[in-house]
């Protein structure tokens, strides 16, 4: 699951391989590629507009990367790992995320808005082939979620504290996955749930308030797997789900009150991704029927605007993938073009 690679951990500034502003659905589109970069993944945003993701080099290694609100990348790796994988960031520029070692063994990072980087592992974390802790996200206080697999290869979640003490916590019995937290500390992300006594077990929502307290059932009626993908400091969370009658595939946005609203977009045939800003605005991914990938925004009032990167291929596994959206409503992600290599970008006015 995670790819190979060996860096020292010095920070250092690149250019930018592509910077050129082009238009689409009234809004700017930048692409955006580190020096040496053969496919580039951007995971978050913050408000500022500071970038957080990974990419690939021509040896297929992933390596961090941040890029300014003015476009300066800077690239890093935390020390021993062969492949870096940031995934979330918060107002402070503070980074989270996970990297692997030559063991092919999982460790969490957090990287500060200074670059220093630490490296944590949470109690109970397993030290063999593909166990370890996986940090997600990390909130205004520095607090950070994620989960780790233990040496039977059972997944907990974690919360680690600014002052890095941790806590962990089981929403059933198979496996938990924290992949947000809140400013609030809500935490949100999906479990293993059995259907009935049959032994076999699918994702569903949970919500874990700061005081500890766990919810379940958060997810629409007739629901078969869920993935709550974002909650913002309102507690609104974005996601998406499958039916159990049709097996259609919906988008939903739960309030902090537990009022439910699903939707849908057209040409949708699955769905990949989905998260919101505070604003309520909800961005999220998905296939049409040739299996081509599009994303796009739909505002709180309800109205939908198609996100198509110039740039984009139009074949199989091709297209625009949305990863974060900020409060201003700058989106980032990445595109395939048509020889199915990805670059990232930043859609805003």
């Amino acid at each position: 699951m995670r790819k190979v690679h060996s860096l020292l951990s010095l920070a250092f500034v690149v250019t930018l391989v592509i910077a050129v502003p082009l238009s689409a659905n009234s809004q700017t589109v930048t692409p955006f590629d580190p020096t040496g970069s053969t496919s580039t993944f951007p995971a978050s945003i913050n408000p500022a507009g500071a970038i957080t993701g990974f990419y690939s080099d021509a040896s297929f290694v992933n390596h961090g990367f941040l890029r300014g609100a003015d476009g300066t990348i800077t690239t890093f790796d935390p020390s021993g790992s062969t492949s870096t994988m940031p995934a979330g960031i918060n107002p402070e520029g503070d980074i989270v995320g996970s990297y692997t070692d030559a063991n092919a063994v999982s460790h969490g990072f957090l990287r500060t808005e200074d670059g220093t980087i630490t490296s944590f592992d949470a109690p109970g974390a397993g030290t063999g082939l593909f166990q370890g802790t996986n940090a997600t996200s990390i909130n205004p206080a520095g607090t950070i979620t994620g989960y780790y697999a233990d040496a039977s290869y059972a997944n907990h979640g974690f919360v680690r504290a600014a002052d890095g003490s941790f806590t962990k916590f089981d929403v059933g019995s198979q496996g938990t996955f924290p992949t947000n937290i809140s400013s609030a500390g809500e935490i949100t992300g999906n479990y293993l749930f059995e259907l009935g006594t049959s032994g076999f077990y699918v994702p569903r929502g949970f919500l874990r308030a700061a005081n500890g307290t766990i919810t379940v059932n958060i997810d629409p009626a007739n629901t078969f797997t869920s993935n709550p993908g974002g909650i913002n400091p309102n507690g609104t969370i974005a996601g998406y789900y499958q039916d159990d009658i049709a097996g259609a595939w919906h988008f939903f946005l739960r309030s902090k009150g537990g009022v439910l609203t699903t939707f849908d977009v057209p040409g949708t045939r699955q769905i990949f991704s989905a998260t919101l800003n505070q604003g309520q605005t909800v961005i999220g991914t998905y296939p049409d029927a040739s299996f081509v990938i599009h994303s796009f925004l739909r505002t709180a009032h309800g109205a939908v605007t198609a996100i198509d990167a110039p740039g984009a291929g139009t074949s199989f596994f091709q297209g625009t993938f949305v990863s974060g959206i900020n409060s201003a409503g700058t989106i980032t992600g990445h595109y395939t073009d048509m020889n199915y290599v990805a670059h990232g970008f930043v859609w805003g006015k």
